[in-house]
């Protein structure tokens, strides 16, 4: 057996002075494991199972508490040339159970907590087939490590965590700049923004560091139904007396609602200020990228990544010859990137694939790098996600609320309010969008049409004085399913602690 197709992890067994075996439950989960006993592979067992109990449960042993119990083998699931070897250990605490638990992280991480008879474990030959399967996904991501490199380190990052662009202001080129110092790839937000005031972005940002990226809204409008928008407009207009009433607003001045606007987002333009002066990274999300656009961007020496939602997306988009994807899943906050809005409907979320299950799907379908984004909150998410195939982890809810953020201080603030629940709407622009439930939503998510841009610039003016009253009731709070993890501070801050100790 050649050492170098050896996979090692450890098990660690925590008993009490009466015998009985420590297990907990952790939130979101429904199965009763042993504390370090999670498979990470590492050339150490000791260690290995030293800083997985302590991350797990909070527990800090010391190397000689740990006594080995030997050792048993498997042949790794779908690896037949890898077996993973797992090494035993066993520490005894003179206490008993009950005086061990004020020693555990808060009831807030464990849900519950057993302890069993020693005899109750399961034998090392029913416990092997389940370790061989839960290296599999650390092995697909040692093997994605060069194309990682070929990727984010052909771009100069260090983390394997990317700010995602956020339009309509968060994204600020501050932001960016703090992600790069970090050692992150951070993106500009091109959508809604002129060609001119894009290129002053860039340029700003250009000054401070050369790794950053650009996100493009793809040429994909969704008409609106002109008789639909008549009458959302007409549901608005009582809604939009009530700014007039907050900012005591002259009739003149009034809120006024548009007609309807369809436009492409100025892509010809942007793309080809892009294409004069490319920057490392162009992203593009709400359709697939004309193929003609994404090799003119790639001949002008700039990486392209597509957002997809589903297989069938990502395989169409691995077919027009991008660089890498970015899996979206429907717990992102803002915009969903998805090819087919018109399908969306207020069931879908429910029925629709998380983000590392979808991730799973399309690494089964492509051999691109994918960057996994929806939900994201947390180090061990962003380390599972690693281990699930994705080579960085795509986070914006997050960031709402660093200090280099252009997040609006009402949105700020609703972000703090944790009695809030997040919805997918299409109130606000016409296309599906998870955001903080408000008042807004409460009262037009379900007679919002399809249509967007047209929805957009038809609530823009009400969006904007809301921001300007502080009121969160009628503002877009984009926020996805990790939105409680959104925290101040500087964003390199945010972005390091995501990492954890992950790197490229």
């Amino acid at each position: 057996m050649s050492e170098s197709k050896i996979i090692r992890v450890a098990a660690l067994v925590l008993s009490d002075s009466e015998g009985r075996v420590l297990t907990v439950r952790k939130q979101g989960t429904s199965r009763f494991m042993q504390p370090g006993g999670k498979p990470e592979p590492g050339e150490n067992p000791a260690e290995t199972a030293l800083r997985e109990v302590h991350e797990e449960v909070g527990l800090q042993l010391q190397p000689e508490q740990l006594i080995p119990m030997g050792e048993f083998s498997a042949p790794a699931a779908n690896e037949p040339d890898h077996t993973v070897v797992c090494h035993n250990f066993r520490v005894t605490f003179d206490a008993v159970a009950d005086d061990l638990l004020g020693q555990l992280r808060p009831a807030a991480e464990i849900a519950e907590i057993r302890w069993i008879p020693l005899e109750q474990l399961r034998p090392a030959e029913d416990v092997a087939p389940l370790l061989s399967e839960q290296v599999a996904p650390w092995l697909r991501a040692e093997r994605s490590r060069a194309a990682r490199q070929q990727l984010l380190g052909q771009l100069g990052a260090q983390l394997p965590v990317v700010a995602a662009p956020m339009a309509g202001g968060p994204s600020t080129p501050e932001l960016v700049i703090a992600a790069a110092q970090a050692g992150a790839l951070g993106f500009l937000a091109a959508g809604y923004r002129s060609p001119e005031q894009l290129a002053q972005q860039i340029q700003a940002v250009r000054q401070q560091t050369s790794l950053f990226g650009v996100n493009l809204f793809a040429p994909h409008p969704v008409p609106v139904d002109r008789e639909e928008f008549t009458s959302y407009a007409e549901q608005l207009t009582d809604w939009a007396q009530r700014y007039e009433s907050l900012t005591g607003t002259e009739e003149d001045d009034q809120v006024k609602l548009p007609e309807p606007r369809e436009d492409d987002d100025a892509w010809a333009a942007k793309v080809q200020l892009l294409v004069e002066n490319p920057p490392p990274v162009v992203s593009f999300t709400f359709g697939l990228a004309p193929a003609q656009d994404i090799r003119r961007l790639q001949q002008a020496g700039a990486l392209t990544v597509q957002t997809v939602t589903s297989v069938d997306e990502a395989l169409a988009a691995t077919e027009a010859g991008v660089d890498g994807l970015i899996v979206q899943s429907h717990e992102a906050g803002g915009h969903s990137g998805t090819w087919s809005p018109q399908e969306w409907s207020p069931q879908m979320p429910s029925t629709q694939p998380g983000l590392f299950q979808l991730l799973s799907q399309v690494r089964a379908a492509t051999d691109l790098p994918l960057w996994g984004a929806g939900g994201i909150g947390t180090a061990e998410q962003v380390k599972d996600l690693l281990h699930t195939g994705a080579e960085a982890a795509v986070v914006g809810t997050v960031l709402l609320r660093s200090d280099e953020s252009g997040t609006q201080p009402a949105h700020q603030q609703a972000l703090t309010q944790l009695h809030r629940e997040t919805v997918v709407t299409t109130a606000f622009s016409g296309r599906p969008a998870r955001a903080l439930v408000n008042d807004f939503t409460e009262r037009f998510t379900a007679s919002a049409p399809l249509g967007f841009p047209a929805v957009h610039y038809l609530t823009s003016p009400m969006r904007q004085a809301a921001a300007a009253a502080g009121d969160p009731e009628g503002l877009n709070l984009w926020a996805g399913t990790g939105w409680r993890h959104a925290r101040p501070g500087p964003a390199a801050e945010i972005l390091r602690d995501l990492s954890g100790q992950l790197s490229l």
